[in-house]
């Protein structure tokens, strides 16, 4: 699956780096202003389903890539 082995790629691992850091500072600002908590989630193109949430997500990719 050609879209999966795109992920490992150092250009995603580097976006990856800097989108959780993102998720960070802005969960702990967020968190200070009574917010939500955000995170980072990679979910490949091919798992994109219209009957899946958020949820869903979270529980299939969350720590997965």
């Amino acid at each position: 699956m050609k879209q999966i082995a795109d992920i490992a790629t150092n250009e995603v691992k580097e976006k990856k780096k800097a989108g959780i850091k993102y998720c960070e500072n802005a969960t702990q600002y967020n968190l200070e202003n009574n917010k939500k908590e955000w995170k980072y989630i990679i979910i490949p193109a091919s798992e994109i389903k219209f009957s899946r949430n958020i949820k869903e997500y979270e529980t299939l990719f969350l720590a997965k890539f």
